[in-house]
């Protein structure tokens, strides 16, 4: 059951309903991020957009109402459109107040997609509800034709969820409307030129006062008092599948690669048309000759426990090198860089008077590399994330792919393994849940496997989270109950419940480390209510127990949760989260695993 990102599988959904081909499982993915206003002092205030003659345009935001209040507006009024009463008003300013209502009822408490088109010339506006055309107004000329609030005008203040906020310099039709609310991981609907985007503000930072902007054009927005929510199912840009960038406020070492700053020895900053990873071009080439021990090396001037991220790329020559770090060489095996970006973090113990930096293989073969320090952070050990340094955000942020495919809504590079594995990357506030279908009805003394890649990335916020729950028939979740370090092993538990709604833990014996790409099976035969549990770990049998315990039916699907608290979440990267109703055969999984291995790799 595996969760892509194709446009006849959208995970995300905002109906709630499963559309997918009969016989397919598809899974609904709440990884959304959205801002919560509170109806008394919240809003986002933008660029001034003005609407001026010979144009149309379209104003497009999903709202989650809690009760009323403003969605866009000029902030001394003018021009506004609200929601009252329930229902959306568009109210407009000439020697007085002329109000008009576009959409007649909008329920509370659910997602909605709200689009209002405007043609300044014939002061035409249209309105449309999840992506279904509802009236033409022709309404009176306001006197002031600008939009620079979202949430809030004269004293009105929005209550509810605000997500995916969009303006374009054109007026959508009724099939571009429908393409956005049927296709919610568009970001321009079909026909519609990139360039007439003006404004996106997907909202899915999760922290910080900055709603980013993803049409290029910098109209950032600025968040005043409204509050962050996470986990839903809100129909924006898959948080979860594209791979997201996450900004830490640390040294960096990337702006600048010049002699001054850098002991070197044959390192030139590239200036060829190679940019690094972190979406400059501050790319440093490192080239030694064979039999010659060189270094690239910098005092960081940091001391005690600290993590050094960089990425290295070969560039054609030789691509071997090891560790050098505060006088001694830090690791003595050797590393080998690809023609990709790979990423390492190195953790060490500073030395406020020595440094850190890259030597020779150990056959003092030749080098020719491309190296980019990213940054270095004291104390602590960074996330599996690459830093978001395009941007002033000094907080932990996710921000979305924009519109260069690559790169996230700044400009900065996406991670491309992740993008290549197609992996559920959760932050730790999402999951996915499987649409409810008969094929998943395991019964209690019904054979079945369960099988996923898991790259364990972090400690969950609270004890039984789990990677995959198939509801009381099994879930597969670590022996993290008592919140303590995962630094290096996990061990796997087993774990159903019974039909007296007893609880059933079954240790598997398989460790694993942090930061790789584990391949875990977990298969059970049955003969009556007992059952032979046999575990799998990279296509290899690790364990086998046995349980004279019966096994509950029933329940939904979810990966990356506990199916029932959704603050018990997996921060953690899962692939090919798939059941079967049957066991697998040992070779069934060490074929499962070589097939797989070659693009979950750790490197």
């Amino acid at each position: 059951m595996a969760v892509t990102t194709t446009q006849t599988n959208k995970p995300i959904n905002p109906r709630g309903n499963d559309q997918s081909p009969k016989g397919y499982n598809r899974a609904a993915l709440y990884s959304g991020k959205a801002l919560d206003f509170d109806g008394v002092n919240d809003n986002i205030s933008i660029t001034e957009f003005v609407m001026t003659s010979g144009n149309k345009y379209s104003f497009c935001i999903y709202a989650n109402r809690d009760n009323n209040g403003m969605i866009w507006s000029r902030n001394n009024q003018f021009l506004e459109i609200s929601f009252t009463s329930g229902a959306v008003q568009l109210r407009t300013y000439d020697t007085g107040w002329n109000t008009y209502t576009l959409i007649d009822d909008v329920p509370a408490n659910e997602w909605h997609q709200i689009v209002v088109t405007y043609d300044v010339d014939g002061n035409v506006w249209k309105s449309y509800l999840n992506g279904q055309y509802v009236k033409s107004v022709t309404a009176a000329e306001s006197s002031q034709k600008k939009i620079n609030r979202i949430g809030s005008a004269g004293g009105t203040f929005y209550d509810g969820e605000f997500a995916n906020a969009k303006i374009f310099a054109v007026e959508l039709t009724a099939a571009q409307v429908a393409d956005l609310y049927n296709n919610p991981e568009k970001v321009v609907p079909t026909g519609v030129d990139n360039t007439a985007l003006k404004l996106w503000l997907p909202m899915q930072e999760g922290a910080g006062t900055t709603a980013y902007d993803g049409s290029g054009n910098g109209n950032h927005g600025t968040i005043s008092g409204a509050t962050w929510t996470h986990g839903i199912g809100a129909p924006v840009s898959q948080t979860a599948v594209i791979d997201w960038n996450k900004g830490v406020n640390s040294f960096t070492y990337s702006e600048d690669f010049s002699n001054a700053d850098w002991i070197t020895i044959d390192v030139t900053k590239v200036s060829t048309s190679e940019t690094d990873y972190i979406g400059g071009t501050t790319a440093a080439n490192i080239t030694w000759l064979a039999g010659s021990p060189r270094y690239f090396y910098q005092n960081i001037g940091v001391s005690g426990a600290s993590t050094l991220s960089f990425y290295v790329k070969s560039n054609g020559g030789g691509n071997k090198f090891r560790l050098f770090g505060n006088g001694t060489l830090a690791m003595g095996s050797d590393m080998t860089a690809t023609s990709e970006w790979v990423r390492y973090d190195f953790e060490f113990t500073g030395n406020a008077s020595q440094g850190i930096g890259i030597t020779q293989a150990s056959d003092n073969s030749a080098a020719d590399l491309l190296v980019c320090f990213a940054q270095v952070e004291t104390n602590a050990s960074i996330g599996p994330y690459i830093p978001t340094l395009a941007t002033a955000q000094t907080s932990p942020v996710l921000l979305p792919q924009g519109l260069t495919t690559g790169r996230d809504i700044t400009g900065v590079n996406l991670f491309e393994n992740v993008r290549k594995q197609g992996a559920l990357n959760l932050d730790g506030n999402s999951w996915a849940e499987v649409h409810d279908n008969a094929s998943l009805d395991i019964g209690s003394t019904d054979d079945l496997t369960m099988e996923l890649w898991i790259n364990r990335l972090d400690t969950p916020a609270q004890t039984y989270s789990k990677w995959f729950d198939a509801g009381p028939n099994l879930t597969l979740n670590d022996t993290n109950y008592s919140m303590g370090s995962i630094t290096t092993i996990d061990e796997v538990f087993v774990e159903w419940r019974t039909s007296s709604s007893g609880w059933i833990y079954t240790d598997t014996d398989v460790t694993f480390n942090k930061n790789e790409w584990t391949h875990l099976v977990v298969t059970i035969e049955m003969t009556g209510v007992n059952s032979s549990i046999k575990t799998y770990k990279n296509g290899v049998l690790s364990s086998t127990k046995s349980q004279t315990t019966e096994r509950g039916t029933g329940g939904r699907t979810t990966i990356g949760r506990t199916r029932w608290n959704a603050a018990r979440t997996m921060p953690d990267q899962i692939a090919q989260p798939r059941i079967y109703n049957r066991a697998l055969t040992a070779e069934e999984v060490a074929r499962n695993y070589n097939s797989g291995k070659a693009i979950y790799t750790n490197s």
